[in-house]
């Protein structure tokens, strides 16, 4: 029998930047790693529209129940881009390993390979179903159908926010936490017997 394996684990971070005197310490490249995501940080989906008028002003086109509400982060009452700031993990895996082995025995013999990522995230953009003159729809995923905000389904923390008829810019044209997604995987590559 044979036991095998690998693991990298990679972490940059960005230590020196010509950055403008910043007003908010939180939008500062310096300290995170270079493929870093930016953006707005999500607080979930609108669920009533006194919530709506109650939250600060969203300034990313029209929004109402079921769109995505983001976070005041300077605290001034609106949502603009003083308030972006590192998001989740970066794009690029900071622990890629592997590991299987294999055996033998008489006239049988069996051999595997699993292989994973860790510390990464993937943004979910461009999951618009509809499009209009600018903007092309990617059809619907499974998930959006299964899930998403609607009068049948008023959940502030759906998959998806309320589906319109055409491109939304709050919901789909701004980078944000809701569309990040950890993205760490295991997965069995190959495996043989003979």
């Amino acid at each position: 029998y044979t036991i095998r394996g690998t693991f990298t684990y990679s972490h940059n971070k960005v230590t020196d930047r010509d950055e403008p005197k910043l007003v908010y310490k939180y939008t500062s490249k310096i300290g995170h790693p270079i493929s870093s995501y930016y953006g707005l940080v999500a607080d979930g989906l609108f669920g009533s529209k006194e919530e709506v008028e109650n939250s600060p002003k969203q300034t990313f086109g029209d929004y109402g129940v079921g769109d995505i509400k983001y976070r005041d982060l300077n605290g001034d009452g609106v949502i603009d881009g003083n308030d972006v700031t590192t998001l989740g993990r970066p794009y690029i895996p900071e622990i890629i390993y592997g590991f299987g082995g294999s055996c033998k025995y008489h006239h049988f013999d069996f051999n595997c390979l699993f292989q994973g990522a860790g510390r990464v995230s993937l943004w979910m953009h461009n999951m618009t179903p509809f499009c209009d003159t600018s903007h092309f729809g990617y059809n619907l995923t499974q998930y959006i159908v299964d899930n998403h905000y609607s009068e049948s389904n008023p959940n502030v923390h759906a998959a998806a926010p309320r589906l319109t008829s055409s491109y939304s810019v709050n919901n789909y044209g701004e980078e944000s936490t809701f569309w990040i997604k950890k993205a760490d995987y295991l997965r069995l590559k190959s495996v043989e017997v003979g």
